[in-house]
């Protein structure tokens, strides 16, 4: 911790560089067998945020030896909601049930309809090209930040979770915060997308249970990632401008890595929130056209053969479950 506030050039090394013998005396064995040592971990992390003047809160995660950080928003920053109604006979019961899933307040909604009758929303008709009526909308933002929805929101149980995307995108060096996705039959949709994984990339644990235990936990944890599914994720508005936003020249997961990618090679990072879950009913697009994989494969040859760059090359890039490349 101490090291990273110090500088940047840090890597990692994808090899078995350490073994611990398991036994019952050891945290590996026995999770209980050591509790104060999760203590003091906490306290390093508060310790270095402390240092590094972040407010944020820390408790305990979901799984022992994992840590839960609620970053504080500063201010008021302003937030649009763009939700793309246009497939939907009953546009105002969709739009006040997302209004009601937030208790944030300083935020504007545009609904993308040809009717809806709603006062305090701004109602945009729909054109034949969906993203190129997004990047026209994003072009005109006058907010902080913003986050695309659809007709396929069902519900979402914290009404918190704008700001808790909000705290993390504060931070200057944070381009997107994606957030995990599921269906009425509690498996994921989306938590994450690995670059290069069966072809151009694919989504990580699609199909899961959604609160199960995995590789490193990362359907419980905030972490980094390469990408994460456009939708239902926050972006900073002035850096998605900047990147010229979304390629309406791809479609399906091909949009999402590539905004992400551009975000990544403009020094943005991405970030996935799992623990700011969304029930839908599906994601409007999780194909791969295969005339657009292959320009997508051309155009980001170089970061396609470097790999994803936080996915272990020693997993398997077939297996969206995880599991060792042998």
């Amino acid at each position: 911790m101490r090291a990273s506030e110090l500088t940047d050039k840090i890597c990692h090394i994808p090899k078995v560089l350490y073994h611990w013998r398991v036994h019952q005396e050891s945290t590996a064995g026995n999770s209980d067998s050591k509790p104060y040592a999760y203590e003091v971990a906490k306290n390093v992390i508060k310790d270095h945020l402390r240092r590094s003047q972040i407010e944020v809160q820390v408790t305990d995660g979901l799984t022992p030896g994992s840590y839960d950080l609620k970053y504080l928003v500063k201010g008021h920053p302003k937030v649009s909601l763009i939700l793309d109604a246009q497939d939907v006979d009953e546009v105002d019961v969709l739009v006040k049930k997302v209004k009601e899933s937030f208790s944030y307040q300083n935020t504007e909604m545009i609904v993308i309809s040809e009717t809806c009758s709603i006062v305090d929303v701004k109602p945009i008709k729909p054109t034949e090209n969906r993203l190129k009526q997004y990047n026209e909308i994003i072009a005109n933002l006058q907010s902080d930040y913003f986050i695309l929805m659809d007709d396929q929101f069902v519900q979402i149980h914290n009404p918190d979770w704008i700001q808790d995307l909000l705290g993390i995108a504060q931070n200057e060096e944070v381009g997107i915060v994606g957030t995990k996705l599921y269906n009425h039959e509690n498996q994921v949709e989306h938590c994450g997308i690995i670059l290069g994984m069966n072809g151009a990339g694919d989504l990580l644990y699609k199909g899961a249970p959604k609160d199960i235990g995995t590789y490193m936990q990362r359907l419980k944890i905030i972490h980094n990632v390469t990408a994460v599914y456009y939708r239902y994720a926050m972006f900073d508005t002035k850096a998605c401008q900047q990147v010229h936003a979304l390629n309406e020249n791809y479609t399906g997961l091909l949009t999402s890595l590539d905004v992400c990618l551009k975000m990544l090679n403009h020094k943005k990072q991405i970030v996935l929130n799992p623990l700011v879950e969304f029930e839908v009913k599906g994601l409007r697009e999780s194909d791969k056209k295969q005339e657009q994989e292959r320009e997508f494969q051309r155009e980001w040859q170089h970061e396609i053969e470097k790999g994803d760059r936080f996915f272990s090359p020693n997993l398997s890039k077939t297996n969206t479950g995880l599991s060792i490349n042998l």
